[in-house]
């Protein structure tokens, strides 16, 4: 069996999160906001480059995860791109891209690198 038909759609983050965390126990989903970070060399030095991504933890991980993940946390992100189509109040069709997270591990937590 050759990879002439496969594909993969997998997505690996290292970065930090921003903010707007919401939580859904109806849907069981927690969604957050995410930022990654790379310098990128420009022959005269580096420039930043931010990314942000929209993040989804659905399921039995989302009410832990809750908990667990802070807004200033370096966390490790493990899922895929999922986009939804919807119509908006004009009826243009959007579109809706976030990860959908499979596995996650807090590198460094806010309350561990921060002091008061």
């Amino acid at each position: 069996m050759g990879l002439k038909n496969s594909s993969v759609n997998r997505v690996f983050l290292i970065g930090n999160i921003i903010g707007d965390r919401q939580y859904d126990p109806q849907q069981a989903m927690f969604k957050f906001s995410f930022v990654t970070t790379e310098k990128i060399n420009n022959g005269a030095g580096f420039d930043i480059h931010k990314e942000h991504h929209k993040i989804a933890i659905i399921g039995a991980k989302a009410h832990v995860a809750k908990e667990k993940l802070k807004i200033g946390d370096l966390v490790y992100l493990e899922g895929k791109v999922i986009t939804r189509r919807y119509k908006d109040s004009d009826n243009v069709l959007r579109y809706d891209t976030e990860i959908s997270v499979s596995h996650y591990e807090i590198l460094a937590s806010i309350d561990t690198y921060c002091t008061t």
